[in-house]
C-alpha cells in the first residue's frame, strides 16, 4: 500500500469537511450539541489558519490530516481517515512520520483527543503518547521523544510547504 500526503488547495475545502463532520460530528454532539453554523464557522476559520493535507492510500483520497506549525512546536490538530482503512496501520505510520519530521526540525508535536473518544485516546497510548493535560473536553498527550525535540537545535525547516509523506506500509 502506497501512502501519499499533498498540501490540500481549495477545492479539497469541501471534501475535507465532509471528512470532519463524519469523523468528529458524534463527538462534538454528545459534548456540547451540534450546531451546524457555528461547526461551519469553527471548520472554515481552523482551515485558513493551519496547514490542511489530503492523504491518499494508492492515490484515492482516505483522509487528511491538519497541522498547526510554528516556531516553537507543532500541533496535530487532525488526523482522520475514512472508516474504510482504519486499523490497517496508516495512521499509526502518519503519526511516526509526522513526529520524525516535527523531532528533525527541532519542535516538539502535541495533540488532544476528545475525553469522549476513548478508541482514539488508546490509539494514541499505544502509540507511545501520554496525557500531559486534561480538561472537561479533551486531553492534551505529548510523546517523550518531544523531551529531546526541543534540545537538538536542528535547524531543519519545517514549512507547510515542504512537509510531505511518501510511503509504503
Amino acid at each position: 500500500m502506497k501512502i501519499d500526503t499533498r498540501l490540500a488547495c481549495t477545492r479539497d475545502k469541501d471534501t475535507i469537511w465532509t471528512l470532519y463532520e463524519s469523523a468528529l460530528r458524534a463527538h462534538i454532539e454528545s459534548i456540547w450539541g451540534w450546531d451546524p453554523v457555528w461547526q461551519r464557522d469553527y471548520f472554515s476559520k481552523a482551515y485558513a489558519a493551519a496547514a490542511s493535507y489530503i492523504v491518499e492510500l494508492d492515490t484515492k483520497l482516505c483522509g487528511y490530516i491538519q497541522l498547526d506549525i510554528d516556531d516553537t512546536g507543532v500541533y496535530l490538530r487532525m488526523l482522520v481517515l475514512t472508516p474504510t482503512v482504519r486499523s490497517m496501520g496508516i495512521g499509526a505510520s502518519l503519526l511516526q512520520e509526522i513526529l520524525r519530521c516535527t523531532h528533525q526540525a527541532g519542535r516538539p508535536l502535541h495533540l488532544r483527543v476528545f475525553r469522549v473518544n476513548s478508541a482514539a485516546k488508546r490509539f494514541y497510548e499505544r502509540e507511545g503518547w501520554v496525557v500531559e493535560a486534561e480538561d472537561e473536553a479533551f486531553f492534551t498527550m505529548t510523546h517523550p521523544l518531544n523531551e529531546f525535540a526541543s534540545m537538538s537545535g536542528s535547524t531543519v525547516a519545517l514549512v507547510p510547504e515542504s512537509f510531505e509523506v511518501r510511503m509504503n506500509v
